[in-house]
């Protein structure tokens, strides 16, 4: 079943903002996540305090095995947001830092598209082109030489890492000068229906965590329940 991100919105503004937490943290939710996780669902109520001790591997093993489980969508990128990239990235070489399903290189309107993640898609060899690549590796590690984009593009990804700053950091050395930043509007729970580990609620923190990259220029929007940030890097 496919949903997209936009048909998602409201629901996910009832889970994160007008659940109580008391009801969010308790065994009550835990009975929402069996539903959709189905045996695997003490994995997901668990994840986010056994994260901090689990190694990039069992964190990888966990991801392709939840994949099943949940809901499928079509991108985790809103309908304004993608309209907005698709300008963004016009004639440009374009790196998709945790690519997921490599979504962002259906617009086609990029010279040359680099999409990266720690776990290999099975739609990437449709999506591969002359101008297309793919490659399984880490969004803390990209084996590829300083400014050797345009844009950077992270979508939906700092709220899964161990370091979202590192991340960040090395964002600001792939790319020339231009970055963007999407990060989705939640509180932090015990569970979620996702594999969340960084959370972030008030633009000041998503202004916060932008800014402790050095020598950095940003400019954060709250577009239908995501922070769109555009950041420029003064090299």
């Amino acid at each position: 079943m496919k949903l997209s991100r936009d048909f998602q919105r409201p629901l996910r503004y009832i889970v994160d903002q007008l659940m109580p937490p008391i009801l969010r943290d308790s065994r009550i939710f835990k009975v929402a996540l069996k539903i959709i996780f189905k045996n695997d669902s003490n994995t997901v109520w668990k994840f986010r305090q056994d994260f901090p001790t689990m190694t990039n591997e069992e964190v990888k093993e966990i991801y392709g095995k939840l994949s099943q489980h949940a809901l499928k969508v079509s991108t985790d990128i809103n309908s304004r947001c993608l309209r907005k990239i698709n300008e963004e990235i016009a004639g440009k070489s374009v790196l998709d830092a945790g690519c997921g399903t490599g979504k962002l290189a259906e617009l086609k309107s990029y010279a040359e598209y680099v999409g990266v993640d720690f776990v290999k898609h099975e739609l990437w060899s449709s999506l591969q082109t002359e101008s297309t690549s793919f490659h399984e590796m880490s969004v803390e590690n990209i084996a590829f030489a300083d400014d050797s984009f345009d844009l950077v593009i992270c979508a939906h990804v700092l709220e899964h890492v161990r370091n979202p700053i590192n991340v960040l950091s090395e964002i600001k050395r792939l790319t020339k000068s231009e970055a963007i930043i999407i990060l989705p509007r939640e509180r932090s729970y015990r569970a979620g229906f996702n594999l969340h580990v960084n959370h972030f609620q008030y633009q000041w923190e998503v202004e916060r965590l932008l800014n402790s990259v050095p020598n950095t220029n940003s400019a954060v929007e709250l577009i239908d329940g995501d922070f769109y940030c555009k950041m420029i890097f003064d090299k």
